[in-house]
Formats: structure tokens, C-alpha cells, sequence
């Protein structure tokens, strides 16, 4: 296996051209029961995507960064010579806090995507700390047993990162949706 890391300002670069912050909310049903609890949760992205023959680069990126998962995206229908394209993932909001801002304010990016990230650092940190307030769950009863649940966020919390969510949108290109993941053994 290629343990290479590459220069932070190369990865910077890539980034600034190929790379996505996303901030996605999540409303997740439990289906199986019969009240249906309803689940709202952020989870902040962190992508590269190119195409496949760039794959050894984007585990390059993964060992400079030393987190996320490498997905191979199949394009369902072929145009404008675009295949198969390698995705480079992160999503775990310790790895996003403690090792994608922290690369990111070392190596600064220099396009708009600055703005996007800049923005995305501020939803991150709302994320971050939400997890980690203490206590961060509570105890929930339901059919007979109980679990630990995070606790759901402020309305503050909550609208501030809606409005941050907004705000990046204007940062996105609007592209059709053609790919399905598919994890990738690298």
C-alpha cells in the first residue's frame, strides 16, 4: 500500500478546484416501531471527487489528511467523456474539527471556495461543540426500554446552522445527480 502524502499546498489546490464542504440535515424515521420517531441531525461533509484514473492521487490526499473513506462513484449514463469517478470522503465531526479546519487554516485556500469554507468552519464548530456540551444525551423511555439519545439542538443552534446552510448554497453548482457509491478497496 502507498503511504505518499503530498505537499499542503498541493491538496489546498486540489481543493480549491476539485473539493466540497457540505453541510447536510438529516430527518431520519425509525420504521419498525409504531410511534415512528422522528431523528433531525448535521453532519458536515467534506468531499474530493475526480475521475477514476486519478484514484492513487486521491489516496495520496487520504494519507496526507489521515482520515475519510475512498468511495468509486459509477456514472449511470456516460457524457461529456466523464466515466467512473473516485470519491474522497470525510464526514466523522471529530475528524472534520480536529484534522480537515485545523489543515485548512494552515494551508488557506485561495479561491471562492474560501468563503464556502469559511462558513462551513462556523456550522462545524455549532456541530462540534453540541456533541461535546455536557451532558451531550439524554436518557429517552420507549416501549418498555430506555436509550441515550443525543439531545436535539436549541432553536438557535438550529436556525443559525440552517442560515449558514443557506448562505453556502450560493457557493454550489447545480449539477445533476448521475452517480451511485460504491465503497472502493484501495
Amino acid at each position: 500500500m502507498n503511504n505518499e502524502k503530498l505537499p499542503g499546498d498541493y491538496v489546498a489546490g486540489l481543493v480549491d478546484g476539485e473539493g466540497c464542504f457540505y453541510l447536510m440535515y438529516r430527518h431520519e424515521t425509525k420504521r419498525n416501531r409504531t410511534n415512528k420517531t422522528t431523528y433531525y441531525r448535521w453532519i458536515p461533509y467534506f468531499c474530493i471527487n475526480v475521475r477514476e484514473d486519478d484514484k492513487d492521487l486521491i489516496q495520496k490526499v487520504s494519507n496526507t489528511l489521515s482520515c475519510g473513506k475512498i468511495y468509486l462513484l459509477k456514472k449511470r449514463k456516460k457524457q461529456n467523456n466523464w466515466g467512473d469517478t473516485v470519491w474522497f470522503g470525510v464526514q466523522n465531526i471529530d475528524d472534520v474539527y480536529n484534522k480537515i479546519i485545523p489543515f485548512f487554516k494552515k494551508f488557506p485556500l485561495r479561491g471562492k471556495k474560501k468563503f464556502d469554507f469559511e462558513l462551513w468552519e462556523k456550522a462545524v464548530k455549532i456541530i462540534y461543540d453540541h456533541k461535546h456540551k455536557e451532558p451531550p444525551f439524554r436518557w429517552t423511555h420507549g416501549l418498555g426500554r430506555g436509550q441515550w439519545r443525543l439531545k436535539p439542538y436549541t432553536s438557535k443552534e438550529h436556525n443559525l446552522l440552517q442560515e449558514i446552510r443557506q448562505k453556502m448554497r450560493q457557493f454550489k453548482a447545480n449539477r445533476d445527480k448521475e452517480y451511485k457509491n460504491q465503497p472502493v478497496s484501495i
